[in-house]
């Protein structure tokens, strides 16, 4: 054809060549003859190889990973998504990607000034982590415990690195630990009877109002050691034998 060609060879015992195919032309054009060069590729074939192997490598991590990913650009825009992230919002991951992580309609308008804030401080290369509220296209509201951190770049541009953990249930138990809690308390703050608390060294560390009524103390004044409240009575030896 009387142009350039190029071409790569796999050679037996491992070696990669290119082989390049200059025609040499006379001043009409003519094709006299052909330069053939030479080169040796094996090293960039190896490390072609590696660098598949490795993106490869992080592809099945981050895409398999059991914790939700996101990568961002400085300006918000949500670069890539595991299928973490997308099962969070019930939605496809075309339908995120190249949108600003404040326009995906998964965050609580009243939030967006706080996580924004945490974002901007990020870029200043400040690690940031934060508890999420997210509402899928149902509706249902989870919570995530999201770090984020600026990933710099030597061959590429700086972006920011969005590890999301969905600690609904966590925060579920915690709310029914408290509910209970508050129902213990009023049950006890409400009784005819006095409970106390203490740590392993007699200290008191709660004291019901009751003792108010039953010993002229108020509550306050009972964080001591309770062994110090008692008589040299007799009776009382085995009341302490009991909590040694």
């Amino acid at each position: 054809t009387g142009q350039r060609a190029n071409a790569e060879y796999y050679l037996p015992g491992g070696k990669w060549v290119a082989i390049t195919v200059e025609p040499v032309k006379d001043e009409e054009g003519k094709i006299l003859n052909a330069v053939h060069i030479i080169r040796d590729i094996t090293q960039q074939k190896q490390l072609e190889k590696t660098l598949k192997d490795s993106e490869e490598k992080f592809k099945s991590i981050f895409e398999n990973a059991t914790d939700a990913i996101t990568y961002l650009d400085l300006t918000g825009k949500i670069l890539d998504v595991n299928k973490q992230v997308v099962s969070f919002g019930n939605s496809y991951k075309e339908e995120v990607i190249n949108k600003k992580f404040t326009d995906i309609n998964v965050l609580s308008l009243k939030d967006i000034p706080k996580y924004l804030k945490l974002f901007h401080s990020v870029l200043t290369g400040k690690k940031a982590t934060v508890v999420v509220e997210v509402y899928s296209k149902k509706g249902e509201k989870r919570f995530l415990e999201s770090s984020a951190t600026l990933i710099k770049s030597e061959t590429g541009p700086k972006r920011i690195m969005v590890i999301s953990r969905d600690i609904t249930e966590r925060k579920q138990a915690e709310a029914l630990l408290m509910e209970n809690e508050q129902k213990l308390r009023s049950i006890i703050e409400h009784s005819i009877e006095l409970f106390y608390i203490h740590d392993m060294n007699h200290q008191l560390t709660y004291v019901s109002p009751q003792c108010s009524t039953i010993l002229g103390y108020t509550p306050e004044e009972m964080m001591v050691k309770w062994t110090s409240l008692i008589s040299d009575n007799h009776i009382n030896t085995k009341g302490f034998e009991l909590t040694e």
